[in-house]
């Protein structure tokens, strides 16, 4: 299988280089670019994308490659890791070898041949080591089901690309090991099957099954492959206002749906906004969601729940989500696709949640303008101030 590299470093010249010494390559299939990755949404981001190999700088402007690599570790990274700096420091090179890179390489001699040679090296040994035939981890097997890739992996659960035996069909399997989690874990991930099993929306994921064995418990669930909402702003920047506006019409209406039966998503988020080949958009990632009015009591009292940049002033300071707080992420997700960009996101998750807490309801750019109050309704500080309904959005 054709390698997927990541570099990591802030000098964009130095990215350029690496990518000249390493495209021809056979095996390679592609090599990312990213400046730094000083938060927890950048190093869950990479973990996402499921990379075959990274080269990651140790003398980053805001932070320094080990403590990055570390972060990649904590968050269950095991693809080879290879660490750049710029000082031929014996010192260094044993401390990130210890720490688990594969390989260290000073910037300054680095030739084609050298990183050709450290990067082959790092992809056999990874090859050589990854499992024959059970891309769902040791001993985990799922009957009637072939994996074919990891797609991501959470706290506790794994989600792979998978084909059926008996037909071919490719389905999304969501996996959870119950030997490696508590019990509360185990009860949400049941919870996620039976709140999305009785909602049967154009624009929400359709799920199929759930099914234990004594290892684990997973969801079969629908395979959407035209990618995330994310993925597209990152490619193409902002949306145009029709665009964004008949997508947000779409989603309104499902989130108004998924209310009427009594459920709050809470993590509304680009990246849980996904495609099908016919371009519909559809809600997924059901896995914090609740039912309205019940305490499910699978939270700390006072716990933050939702991603830090999308979540609204009230799920911040942790007292709680309401219909609003789902209104108020898809109004985030309105504004990132008009303006191109998050406008409370910042490298530290506390710094997020201030601004959303404290600063103003942000400016939509010039030309959209008289959008402005429809925004100033989605995005209140207090949710009695914003729209009441998904419906009355749309």
């Amino acid at each position: 299988m054709a390698a997927r590299i990541l570099v990591i470093d802030d000098m964009a010249d130095f990215r350029m280089l690496v990518k000249t010494f390493l495209l021809n390559e056979p095996g390679i299939e592609s090599i990312d670019e990213l400046a730094g990755a000083s938060s927890d949404d950048d190093i869950q981001q990479i973990i996402d994308k499921d990379y075959d190999l990274i080269l990651l700088d140790y003398q980053l402007q805001q932070h320094d490659g080990l403590s990055v690599q570390k972060n990649l570790r904590k968050a269950k990274c095991a693809c080879p890791i290879i660490l750049l700096t710029a000082y031929g420091d014996e010192k260094l090179a044993v401390r990130a070898i210890k720490e688990g890179a594969y390989d260290y390489l000073p910037k300054t001699s680095l030739d084609q041949a050298t990183l050709v040679k450290s990067v082959q090296g790092a992809l056999a040994e990874q090859s050589s080591q990854a499992p024959s035939q059970a891309l769902f981890g040791d001993n985990i097997q799922v009957k009637g089901y072939r994996p074919i890739k990891l797609l991501g992996r959470g706290a506790s659960s794994m989600v792979y690309l998978a084909e059926s035996e008996s037909d071919s069909n490719q389905v999304v399997l969501k996996i959870l090991i119950t030997s490696s989690v508590e019990p509360r874990d185990i009860e949400r991930f049941m919870r996620e099957y039976q709140i999305m099993s009785k909602l049967s929306h154009e624009n929400i994921g359709t799920i199929f099954d759930q099914t234990f064995t004594e290892d684990i418990v997973f969801m079969l669930m629908e395979h959407l492959q035209g990618g995330t909402l994310k993925n597209r702003i990152a490619q193409q920047g902002r949306y145009p206002l029709r665009d964004a506006t008949l997508l947000m019409i779409e989603l309104f209406d499902a989130l108004h749906y998924i209310h009427q039966h009594d459920v709050l998503h809470r993590d509304i988020k680009p990246a849980n906004i996904l495609f099908r080949e016919s371009g519909t958009p559809v809600i997924v990632d059901f896995g914090i969601a609740s039912k309205i009015g019940y305490d499910e009591n699978l939270t700390a009292e006072g716990a933050v729940v939702g991603t830090p940049a999308y979540m609204s002033p009230e799920q911040a300071i942790g007292d709680g989500a309401s219909s609003q707080s789902d209104l108020y992420s898809m109004g985030l997700v309105y504004y990132e696709m008009l303006a191109g960009r998050n406008p409370f996101k910042s490298s530290n998750s506390h710094k997020t949640m201030y601004s959303l807490v404290h600063d103003p309801v942000p400016r939509l750019p010039p030309e959209y303008m008289h959008l402005q109050e429809i925004m100033d309704a989605l995005l209140a500080k207090k949710p009695e101030q914003r729209f009441t309904t998904g419906a009355e959005v749309a």
